[in-house]
């Protein structure tokens, strides 16, 4: 079954690459015809010269010098003007092509993030993440823009330089060609280095980069607890740890250009020069040939030499996008799993059988856990922390997935279901939900892309909203801030709770959804709930015993067992129960 999620990425770099290719095929292609300017650039004009020269030596006093140098004057024009109207194409192709891949690089890694569990994000920090989908974003295209621009442009002028010089002379193409095998296999040589060196370099480079937005995301607690000092040893530690990786890379690549300054000097110095003389000498060769060969010889020189410069950077880059890109195929999400059959949840019943989960090898929070909640009941779970309240609404919402047993949902097993599918059937209400930095009617539809202003309204106006959001500057277009960081505790509450009656799923989960509200305003939004959970399957998480003393049923957890189970009139009447002792010592911050 297809998803929002179902993206797959292709087994190497260089198969996304050549997708990116593919889908923009049409401006990469126009692209490569322009950059072949660059390489006639090099070869056409340094024909020209020959011809230029060729044709003043034959020319005598009392010819017409125009006559003479007519076919140069033709070749220079046509491909002066030819050649400026390929580089214009090759400018805006390559515009338009990096931009398409940029933009389409972020959606796909975006999205392939944000496919992930809660578990993902606990254990990677969000900085890091979106370092990895920037840099790749930004890399990517340009390591095509340099394939594009020097590495294209330089092969073709090798073969064109090298037929070109073969059919003067085979002796000094035999030797420019030595040059340029030469020249590749230092480069090879000491770039494959640099490939295992870049990779470290990234490797550190991102964990730096990870640190920094953490301790930019919690600048309030640096600030409190005065910890610039603490942060100042974290970031040196980083920061050395990316400045030695760095320098060994680049380091090693000036090495390599030392090499190929003399392999340069030697051959295209000593060798070249007398080879070209002694042809000369004998006649073989002119003026005009000798002039081409050096002019050309100096443009390869020159354009091998940027080329090695940029594939330095070039093998940097690639080590950034492999190792970002391998982390993110790598990932298993659960886009990548088969969901053929698809499922229905109508009625909303609950069951877990036999279950049994832990975080952690070894270390349970269930073992053979079992409970069933009818549909259209509603569930209160209370316990100490650690008791695995939370933990069973992340089963029921797949951020987990049990380890032993099965959890139905109207007699189907969730492990069927993908997440996304699961979630259409689920409102959830976290303890401290978050806003995006849009306005609060696009946060609020949300929840329901087909709801139209005035279902926002009404539902506004039942969470008592309303009134608030018109005082406001721009009204519902007013936006909350990042987290909702323009907006009250108790109003991003009663927003998410306006979410789950926009939803309107079968199955509610309330996870301390009260916790950020006044006693007035909380008693308000409970009257609110008891008519919003009417024939649907509620479990509302709480340490407000208020919250849960008019629901259905109650369930005490303790170490992930259910020590009580009952409607809250026969839990009170339980001699030395838990709920009734809470209740009789009025523990109101029971966690």
């Amino acid at each position: 079954m297809s998803n929002d999620y179902d993206i797959m990425l292709p087994n190497s770099v260089t198969k996304f690459v050549l997708k990116l290719v593919k889908t923009f095929r049409k401006s990469f292609i126009f692209s490569c015809i322009g950059c072949c300017a660059i390489a006639v650039e090099h070869t056409a004009f340094p024909y020209i010269t020959k011809l230029f020269i060729d044709g003043l030596q034959n020319f005598h006093t009392g010819d017409n010098i125009i006559v003479t140098l007519k076919m140069p004057i033709i070749l220079l024009f046509v491909t002066w003007v030819g050649n400026d109207a390929l580089w214009r194409l090759a400018g805006f192709s390559i515009s338009y092509f990096r931009c398409s891949c940029e933009a389409y690089i972020k959606e796909v890694f975006s999205l392939s993030f944000l496919s992930q569990k809660n578990s993902f994000f606990a254990k990677y920090q969000s900085g890091d993440l979106f370092g990895r989908s920037l840099h790749t974003a930004t890399e990517v295209p340009f390591l095509i823009d340099q394939f594009l621009y020097f590495i294209l442009p330089c092969t073709l002028n090798i073969l064109i330089a090298i037929t070109v010089v073969f059919y003067i002379d085979f002796r000094i193409s035999i030797c420019i060609l030595a040059w340029v095998i030469l020249h590749i296999w230092v480069c090879i040589y000491f770039l494959r280095k640099n490939i295992v060196l870049s990779g470290v370099y990234a490797k550190a480079m991102s964990r730096f980069h990870g640190v920094i937005q953490d301790s930019m995301s919690n600048n309030f607690v640096v600030r409190t607890f005065n910890g610039l000092s603490i942060e100042r040893k974290i970031f040196k530690t980083y920061a050395k740890r990316q400045k030695s990786t760095q320098k060994n890379m680049l380091y090693t690549y000036q090495k390599m250009l030392l090499v190929l300054s003399i392999v340069a000097f030697v051959i295209n110095g000593p060798s070249l020069i007398s080879l070209e003389l002694t042809l000369f000498n004998k006649g073989k060769i002119t003026v005009g040939d000798i002039a081409m060969i050096f002019h050309m010889v100096f443009n390869l020189s020159a354009m091998l030499f940027e080329t090695t410069i940029i594939l330095g950077e070039v093998i940097q880059s690639f080590g950034v996008v492999k190792k970002n890109y391998n982390f993110i195929k790598d990932m298993e999400y659960e886009a990548r799993q088969s969901f053929d059959k698809i499922h229905h949840v109508t009625k909303g019943e609950i069951k877990f059988e036999n279950i049994t989960f832990g975080y952690e090898e070894g270390s349970n929070v269930f073992e053979n856990l079992n409970l069933t909640i009818p549909a259209g009941q509603k569930v209160g779970i209370i316990g100490k922390s650690g008791s695995g309240k939370s933990t069973i609404t992340s089963l029921i919402t797949r951020n987990n997935v049990v380890d032993i047993g099965q959890i139905l949902v109207d007699g189907q097993d969730i492990k069927e279901f993908s997440q996304s599918e699961i979630m259409k059937y689920i409102s959830y209400i976290p303890q401290s939900p978050t806003l995006f930095n849009r306005s609060i009617f696009d946060n609020m539809k949300y929840a329901n892309p087909s709801a139209n202003f005035e279902q926002i309204v009404e539902v506004s106006k039942m969470t008592g909203l309303h009134d608030e959001i018109m005082e406001m500057s721009d009204g519902y277009y007013t936006l909350a801030g990042e987290m909702g960081s323009e907006l009250s505790g108790g109003q991003i509450q009663r927003i998410a709770i306006a979410r789950a009656i926009l939803k309107n799923s079968p199955i509610l989960i309330l996870d301390e959804a009260t916790s950020a509200l006044d006693v007035h305003t909380e008693q308000k939004i409970r009257d609110l709930i008891d008519e919003i959970t009417k024939n649907k399957t509620t479990i509302v998480i709480a340490h407000r015993l208020s919250t849960v003393s008019t629901l259905d049923r109650i369930i005490v957890l303790e170490y992930g067992k259910i020590v009580e189970d009952g409607c809250p009139d026969e839990l009170l009447e339980k001699e030395n129960g838990i709920y009734r002792e809470m209740v009789e010592i009025h523990v109101e911050d029971f966690v």
